[in-house]
């Protein structure tokens, strides 16, 4: 009897215990001060915006939601305050963002090498994100989602409330994907076929990056014979551009592209077409 009479005590024991560690974080929080409502904050693995700050809890406006965390939480946990980073050196609240991409998985070692200098140059052009220029700025690369890797931005830029935020999160987002979408075409694989003469094929690689290199923003970092495959000997360039706008690169491309075919018709080499072999069961007698 004596035993089970004690239950209820002990839940009420431990409801009251973590209540009351939750308003001794409170007021730890409101006495430290470590944050304020408005602030950019992260706080353990929650990143967002402080919109309260109560007794009991605090409210971080996540991009995604509204994510309430307990003071006694908040108070063990790591709290990064971006908003005051460099208040010593500026007046101007700073607020800090991040954001990921995940990568093609068959991404190669050049287009990554591009991919993070490209990168580093997009964030220090204020003209491409609307004029705001970041003040720092973390460009680097993880692996953490299996066999493709993931591209980090994190720059540290002055805002001024949660719709400026939002404004130039989607900046960065668009001009990122432009950018992925940019690099992808910086590979580019032409095929000869297999009855292409020995001195063709030593002409081939000249011919490509003469027709590359005609255009003043694109530049060929490399051209060789990079596989025999099943119906042509293929060679593999690695282009670099200096375009700045996204429509531009695409024209020249395109341009590029019948440049390609011009040039290999005047020398008498064809791009082959990939055959398909049907297997047609035959009708039973």
């Amino acid at each position: 009897m004596l035993a089970f009479s004690a239950v209820p005590g002990l839940a009420i024991g431990l409801g009251v215990s973590k209540l009351l560690g939750s308003l001794f974080a409170g007021l730890s929080i409101q006495a430290d001060r470590p944050l304020r409502v408005g602030e950019f904050c992260q706080i353990g693995e929650n990143l967002g915006f402080v919109t309260k700050i109560g007794l009991r809890s605090l409210e971080l406006q996540a991009l995604e939601s509204l994510v309430k965390i307990p003071n006694s939480l908040a108070d063990e946990a790591t709290i990064v305050n971006f908003s005051r980073r460099v208040r010593f050196s500026s007046p101007d609240p700073r607020q800090g963002m991040e954001v990921r991409l995940q990568l093609p998985a068959d991404f190669s070692p050049f287009q990554l090498e591009e991919l993070l200098r490209q990168t580093r140059l997009l964030i220090d052009d204020p003209d491409r994100l609307h004029g705001l220029k970041a003040e720092s700025s973390l460009v680097s690369l993880d692996n953490d989602s299996g066999d493709s890797k993931t591209l980090i931005v994190f720059v540290l830029v002055e805002l001024h409330g949660r719709p400026a935020y939002l404004q130039m999160r989607e900046t960065l987002l668009v001009q990122l994907e432009e950018l992925l979408e940019r690099i992808e075409l910086y590979e580019i694989t032409i095929g000869d076929p297999y009855y292409t003469t020995s001195e063709q094929l030593v002409r081939v690689p000249e011919l490509l990056r003469c027709a590359v290199n005609t255009d003043p923003c694109l530049n060929c970092v490399n051209c060789r014979l990079l596989k025999i495959s099943a119906c042509s000997y293929d060679h593999e360039l690695e282009i670099s551009s200096t375009h700045r706008l996204q429509d531009d690169f695409q024209e020249s491309i395109h341009r590029l592209h019948q440049r390609f075919i011009k040039v290999l018709a005047k020398t008498n080499i064809e791009i082959p077409f990939p055959t398909q072999t049907l297997f047609v069961e035959s009708p039973r007698p």
